[in-house]
C-alpha cells in the first residue's frame, strides 16, 4: 500500500521572465540590444539597470518599446557608468501578448574586446490583487562582442645601399590579427623622396596580410623618412614607420684581357662606366705572374675619353702594378661608359 501523506505543501508562481539577446559589431559602430519577455502576468512595468564598462556607451533616446509597449511610456538615461532604462503607464495600461521582444537600445562599441551585459537590477511589475509587485521569475545577460581589427608591422625599414640609377623599392607588410577587416585610410610621408605605391583606402580582411611597396627615389646620401599609416585600429590610429637607406651612384671600373699566344702580349683592357664627371682614377692590377711586365713600347694606350688626363705607374709590390690617372689642370672624364686605356703586359 501507498503512503499517503497528509499534507502537500508548494509555492506556485507566475513565469515572468526577461532575456537579452546577444549581438555583435564594428568598433566605433552602433549595435542594438534587444530583450525579449516572456510572462504570464499583466506586465505594467520594466525596470533594468545596467553598469557598462568603458567599452560600451549607451546612445541617447535609444531605448524603445516593441508594439507590445505601445500603450507604455519608455525613459533611458546613462550617468557615468550607470545605465538605467524604465517603462510604465501611469494609466496602468499592460504589455500585450505573452512571449516576444519587448524593448531594445543602442550601444555604441568604443574598445576591443567582448563584454556580457548583464543587468545589475531587474524588475517588471504587475498588479496582484491590490498591490503592485514585482513578479520577474529570472532574468539573462547577453554576450556584446566587440569585432575590431589590429594592425601589426614593422616599426623600421632599412632599404640599404641602391643605385640612383633606378627608384629603389621595399615591401612592408602589414597584417590584421583582429576579428574584423582593418582599413588603412591614408598615409603620410615626411619625405617627398618616399612614398608608398599603392591606391588607399586599402582593406586588410581579418587575420590575413597586405604588402605595401615603399619606393624611395631620394638622390645620392643617406636619407631617412617616416611613413605614418591611418586606420581604424583603436588602439593604433596611426602607426610609424621609420624609413632609411643610402643611395649611391654606380661608377665602376672594368677589366677585360685579350687572349695571349705564348711569348705574345696581354692586353688589359680597363674600361669605366661613370654617371659623374670623374676628376681622377687609381687602381691596382695583381699581375699572373712575376714574370710580366709592362711592355717597353706602348706600354700603356689611353683612349679619347682620357684624352686631358694624365697618368702614373709603379709596382706597389713585386706583382701589384698601381695605376694612378689624374689631370694636372682640373679637367675629367666625361660621364659615359666605356673603355679608358690598354696596358700592354709582356713576359721578359
Amino acid at each position: 500500500k501507498g503512503i499517503v501523506p497528509d499534507t502537500l505543501r508548494a509555492q506556485p508562481y507566475a513565469v515572468n521572465e526577461l532575456h537579452l539577446q546577444p549581438t555583435a559589431g564594428n568598433s566605433d559602430e552602433v549595435v542594438t540590444v534587444h530583450a525579449m519577455m516572456n510572462n504570464m502576468d499583466a506586465i505594467s512595468g520594466l525596470q533594468l539597470d545596467f553598469d557598462l564598462p568603458e567599452t560600451l556607451e549607451y546612445v541617447d533616446d535609444s531605448f524603445t518599446l516593441s508594439q507590445r509597449g505601445s500603450s507604455l511610456t519608455a525613459y533611458g538615461r546613462q550617468t557615468g557608468s550607470q545605465l538605467k532604462l524604465l517603462a510604465m503607464s501611469p494609466a496602468g495600461n499592460t504589455f500585450s501578448g505573452n512571449d516576444d521582444e519587448v524593448c531594445s537600445f543602442h550601444l555604441k562599441l568604443k574598445g576591443r574586446y567582448g563584454y556580457f551585459l548583464d543587468p545589475t537590477k531587474a524588475v517588471l511589475t504587475a498588479k496582484i490583487g491590490s498591490q503592485t509587485i514585482d513578479v520577474l521569475s529570472a532574468k539573462e545577460g547577453a554576450q556584446v562582442d566587440v569585432l575590431s581589427p589590429s594592425l601589426s608591422t614593422d616599426e623600421n625599414l632599412d632599404f640599404g645601399r641602391s643605385p640612383i640609377t633606378s627608384d629603389a623599392e621595399s615591401v612592408l607588410t602589414v597584417h590584421n590579427y583582429g576579428n574584423a577587416p582593418l582599413v588603412i585610410s591614408r598615409y603620410l610621408s615626411d619625405n617627398n623622396d618616399v612614398a608608398i605605391r599603392e591606391t588607399f583606402p586599402l582593406t586588410v580582411e581579418s587575420w590575413s596580410d597586405a604588402e605595401l611597396h615603399v619606393v624611395a627615389k631620394a638622390p645620392r646620401g643617406s636619407f631617412e623618412a617616416i611613413l605614418q599609416l591611418y586606420s581604424n585600429d583603436l588602439k593604433n590610429r596611426v602607426q610609424n614607420i621609420s624609413v632609411s637607406g643610402t643611395r649611391y651612384a654606380p661608377n665602376s671600373l672594368t677589366i677585360e684581357t685579350d687572349d695571349m699566344a705564348d711569348g705574345g702580349t696581354l692586353r688589359v683592357h680597363v674600361a669605366c662606366d661613370n654617371i659623374y664627371d670623374i676628376m681622377g682614377v687609381q687602381f691596382d692590377l695583381v699581375l699572373p705572374s712575376p714574370l710580366l711586365q709592362l711592355a717597353e713600347q706602348e706600354s700603356i694606350v689611353k683612349t679619347n675619353r682620357m684624352a686631358d688626363m694624365s697618368f702614373t705607374y709603379r709596382m706597389a709590390d713585386s706583382q701589384t702594378l698601381r695605376v694612378t690617372d689624374y689631370s694636372p689642370s682640373g679637367k675629367s672624364i666625361p660621364a659615359d661608359s666605356g673603355k679608358l686605356l690598354t696596358l700592354n703586359l709582356v713576359a721578359p
